[in-house]
């Protein structure tokens, strides 16, 4: 009888130890196909985070931006627009970018560089900068953007290629149709 006990606490200890050993994310979940993640941050609302979203640009080189904004009962905040160039040519300087589709634009000229490093195709550079979030709602609403960053005189253009496209329209009705 006291076998049959202690092999029944050993049971409850090993799973309560087991249990505890899985890697539970508290506080978030993931939606809308793993493109962002929802945190929700007390008084100040919910976070939402959107995974790197890939735009094409000329000679092979790559913009992956991803965007951090909260939102309680509008949207009267920034949001942080986090971006990495990847290009045979190092940028560690932005004048200004601008984000446009055939319905809106825009631009923001406060560019901070993060990092540079070397990458497979060349250089990564990151960046980021804000953006009004009742902006960056607007332009949600069409996929069809198009990213032009500014150094001097010279402009870098990226566009998002159909997969890209279809994961806007995605974020469009999975958070901003319903903000």
């Amino acid at each position: 009888m006291k076998t049959r006990i202690l092999l029944l606490q050993f049971f409850f200890v090993a799973a309560l130890v087991l249990g505890s050993c899985t890697g539970i994310k508290p506080g978030s979940r993931s939606a809308g196909k793993k493109l962002y993640e929802t945190f929700y941050v007390g008084n100040e609302g919910t976070q939402y985070f959107i995974k790197p979203l890939l735009l094409k640009g000329e000679n092979s080189s790559e913009l992956k931006l991803d965007i951090t904004f909260r939102h309680k009962t509008d949207l009267a905040s920034n949001s942080t627009l986090n971006f990495t160039v990847i290009s045979q040519e190092l940028l560690k300087t932005l004048d200004s970018l601008t984000i446009t589709n055939t319905r809106h634009a825009v631009s923001s000229k406060n560019i901070s560089l993060l990092f540079t490093e070397r990458a497979k195709a060349g250089f990564s550079s990151r960046f980021t900068t804000n953006i009004p979030s009742g902006e960056l709602q607007k332009l949600f609403h069409s996929p069809d953007w198009s990213i032009s960053l500014y150094q001097g005189s010279r402009k870098i253009v990226f566009t998002p290629g159909s997969n890209t496209q279809k994961k806007i329209r995605r974020l469009d009705y999975n958070i901003f149709s319903i903000l």
